[in-house]
């Protein structure tokens, strides 16, 4: 139980014996008050499990007791908030890009001319601080000081295959969740007739123990990095402000996707082109590298049965195919298209034929045998016969089947853009980076959460 959902149940065991005690004895003023005064005691414990670290320009700063105490202003609540609502979607990108153009310009936010336009001109501001006039500070008194969630949220929709596993936030890192590894077993009881009066081990009923385990998330940081001369001006950087942000969130998102699959933290990638230290495939085991010899399957001759041997060496991890996803590359997905059963009818099932009331992944293509195919440019066509890349024979590629629960995103620190001068260069280097972790929740070495098919002519 969480600290807040613990004082909120305290919270509601106090106004409960309030009332109750108002309504047995209404002249009892001094138990009245000691209620009171305990009421108002978890009221304020509960503000402070809900304060945060970071301030807001549009928050109210009231004094208590020598300390700061945050309330949260409107317009700073919407920046937080996600929102289907256009005119909050406005607000929040035009805070993404103002913060990140004080960050390039290295002047406050409020200073740029962007800012200035924005406060003046936009029609939800004005109507923002005619409604909430009387309450909360609205209008002038906002200047973006963290990104929204629109932008973590762009990078995490360019992700096609990291959006198939779950993301945790990580109180720690490492952080070492728990994850259940045998489940509890259900015994048959048969009647009891007679009046035990003593417990024993032949009148008790079977037991059993769960099984857990424990899993460790270590955060790596992710990070793309870019210049500007000293010579831009803020006229100059508006126009390139959408392109600058969609670099950055595929500079990000492609080093996941390529950790995510070609990953490898041995000293030596499996891949001999695979050397820099900042290399992303070197950022955590990936698919590749997490598939045992047990569940690589040789799919030189691409069929339908193919397919089920490498859901077959899965084991009982390659049983429901709704917990499944084959990702395959280009060539891969161009092959699969052209499979065919015996009375010649395409094994592949589009997407025009089950995606007006189907759930679509990011990067689905389409199904085989109910399971998803996520189509990823970063599936590498030119490694060798055993799906390495060895510089010598570049002709084959793999299809890779995995159990999408067996794996885990964790996420550190969201998405944070820094910009610092160089004055050996007289340039402005901008910075975005992220903190992630990536991991399987089961020791892959027994559970074969992964089925790599191999050899497959690119």
């Amino acid at each position: 139980m969480s600290e807040e959902t613990k004082v909120l149940e305290d919270l509601k065991d106090t106004v409960a014996a309030l009332a109750q005690h108002m309504k047995q004895s209404a002249d009892d003023r001094s138990k009245q008050d000691a209620i009171l005064t305990d009421l108002k005691d978890r009221q304020e414990k509960l503000e402070k499990t809900r304060r945060r670290k970071g301030l807001y320009a549009d928050d109210n700063i009231d004094e208590d007791e020598g300390k700061k105490v945050v309330k949260s202003g409107v317009l700073s609540t919407m920046i937080q908030t996600k929102s289907l609502d256009d005119k909050v979607v406005e607000l929040q990108k035009a805070n993404d890009d103002i913060l990140m153009l004080s960050e390039m310009l290295k002047v406050a936010p409020q200073e740029t001319k962007y800012y200035q336009d924005f406060l003046t001109s936009n029609p939800f501001l004005k109507e923002a601080k005619a409604m909430y006039s009387t309450g909360a500070t609205v209008g002038d008194e906002w200047v973006p000081t963290a990104f929204s969630p629109q932008l973590t949220d762009k990078v995490r929709l360019a992700l096609k295959v990291a959006s198939l596993h779950p993301t945790i936030e990580m109180p720690t890192n490492p952080y070492k969740p728990p994850v259940l590894t045998t489940d509890l077993v259900g015994y048959y009881v048969g009647e009891r007739t007679g009046d035990d009066d003593t417990l024993t081990a032949g009148n008790r009923m079977n037991a059993s123990t769960l099984g857990t385990s424990q899993y460790t998330l270590t955060a790596c940081k992710i990070a793309g990095r870019t210049w500007f001369s000293e010579e831009l001006t803020e006229d100059s950087i508006i126009p390139i402000l959408p392109t600058l942000r969609e670099n950055i969130v595929i500079a990000l998102a492609t080093a996941m996707e390529k950790a995510t699959i070609d990953g490898d933290t041995a000293g030596t990638h499996q891949d001999v082109d695979v050397t820099a230290a900042y290399d992303a495939k070197k950022a955590w085991d990936g698919y590749r590298k997490s598939a045992q010899s047990a569940a690589k399957v040789s799919i030189a001759s691409l069929t339908g049965e193919a397919i089920m041997n490498i859901r077959k060496a899965m084991g009982k991890y390659g049983v429901n195919p709704g917990e499944l996803a084959l990702v395959v590359g280009i060539s891969g997905y161009a092959q699969l298209m052209n499979i065919r059963d015996s009375s010649n009818n395409q094994l592949i099932q589009t997407l025009d034929k089950y995606g007006s009331s189907a759930t679509i992944m990011t990067g689905e293509l389409g199904k085989i045998y109910g399971i998803p195919i996520i189509v990823s440019e970063w599936i590498r066509e030119n490694l060798n016969a055993s799906g390495v890349y060895d510089g010598t024979t570049t002709t084959k590629t793999v299809m890779v089947m995995v159990y999408r629960p067996g794996f885990t995103y964790g996420s550190k620190r969201a998405l944070t853009i820094k910009t610092d001068e160089d004055i050996n260069t007289d340039q402005t280097v901008l910075v975005a980076t992220m903190r992630k972790a990536f991991a399987a929740r089961y020791a892959v070495a027994s559970n074969y959460i992964v089925g790599l098919g191999y050899n497959l002519t690119s």
